[in-house]
């Protein structure tokens, strides 16, 4: 359980799924927290995004994720000896808050607090993951093209 120190309270949303489908629908939301004790609803912007994440009992942080292919974050730290997307993924943890994994020469390469909230860059055969599970069709995302949602 954790939550994000600065958020802006939005109590017109008592429940998480009003919560989640709130930010979706405001471009400027970027993550939220809920806290289950007291049904509270708390939308992150670009301000306060990146602050570190907080043990708090009972409160979900929820951090959106980017499934974006053809992109990457500039100055990730290369990860010798990781030749597949799924060890990349995987071998996140940690410090660890996201992976670009090139296809093309089979690279990984980690990003942490330094380097994990910048700005997503095109690139060729490279794919962003964020350290939260990034499924399938993803169904609730933030970056501007939101599409999905999963807790930290």
């Amino acid at each position: 359980m954790s939550h994000v120190s600065g958020g802006s309270l939005m109590p017109r949303y008592s429940d998480v799924t009003s919560c989640q489908d709130a930010c979706k629908r405001n471009i400027n939301c970027r993550t939220i927290d809920f806290n289950f004790d007291d049904n509270t609803c708390w939308f992150h912007y670009d301000d306060t995004v990146c602050n570190p994440v907080i043990a708090k009992n009972n409160c979900v942080h929820y951090k959106y994720v980017s499934c974006d292919r053809n992109k990457h974050v500039i100055g990730g730290t290369l990860q010798r000896n990781i030749i597949d997307v799924t060890s990349c993924i995987n071998a996140c943890v940690e410090t660890c808050l996201g992976v670009d994994f090139n296809s093309a020469d089979s690279t990984c390469w980690f990003h942490k607090v330094t380097t994990a909230c910048r700005h997503l860059e095109g690139k060729r055969n490279c794919t962003h993951y964020s350290r939260v599970d990034c499924q399938s069709e993803c169904s609730y995302d933030v970056s501007k093209k939101q599409n999905r949602v999963k807790p930290l």
